[in-house]
C-alpha cells in the first residue's frame, strides 16, 4: 500500500489471558521490516485513546479478542466497517463495548479513519494471568499474515 497513513491497533490487556493477543500480535509485528512505515500502537480499547490512535489514517486495522460461546477459541473473522457494523455491546467482546462506542463517536465527530478494518480472535481464557491459550496462540501467525496483507497491499 502506497501513500496515506496506517496504523495497526492491538487492543487488549496482556494479564487476562487470550486477551493479550492483540498486543502480543503488535509486539511480533515491530520486528518486520516491511511494516517499518505503519504505525504500531497498543490500547486498552478506551474510546478517546482510539479516536487519537486512528484520526487522520488512510486505513487503521485494529485487532482484539471476544468471547464467542459456540466458536472455537482460536478462530477469527474480519469485519471491515466500510461494509459492516460492530455487533452491539451486549454481544461484543471484552472491548467491543469500547470500540463500538469509538467508532460511533468517530462518526459523529468526524474521527474515523478512511478505511477501518476489525480482526476478532476467539478467545476462551480471560482469567487474570499472562500467556495466551494455545488456540489464540495459533491464530497468531494467520492473523498477522492477514494484517500485513491489509498494510502493505491495497
Amino acid at each position: 500500500m502506497t501513500g496515506g497513513r496506517r496504523v495497526v491497533i492491538g487492543v487488549g490487556n496482556d494479564y487476562r489471558r487470550d486477551d493479550g493477543v492483540g498486543p502480543r500480535l503488535v509486539a511480533a509485528l515491530t520486528a518486520l521490516p516491511d511494516l517499518a512505515d505503519v504505525e504500531l500502537f497498543t490500547s486498552d480499547g478506551e474510546p478517546s485513546r482510539m479516536l487519537d490512535l486512528w484520526s487522520g489514517a488512510e486505513l487503521a486495522v485494529v485487532v482484539d479478542t471476544l468471547r464467542a460461546p459456540g466458536r472455537p477459541a482460536g478462530t477469527w473473522f474480519e469485519v471491515d466497517l466500510g461494509t459492516a457494523v460492530l455487533p452491539e455491546p451486549a454481544a461484543a467482546g471484552t472491548h467491543g463495548a469500547g470500540l463500538g462506542t469509538a467508532v460511533r463517536l468517530g462518526e459523529v465527530l468526524d474521527r474515523l479513519p478512511r478505511r477501518l478494518v476489525v480482526l476478532v480472535v476467539c478467545g476462551a481464557e480471560f482469567g487474570f494471568g499472562v500467556g495466551l491459550s494455545a488456540p489464540v496462540q495459533a491464530a497468531l501467525v494467520p492473523v498477522s499474515e492477514r494484517v500485513r496483507e491489509l498494510v502493505i497491499h491495497r
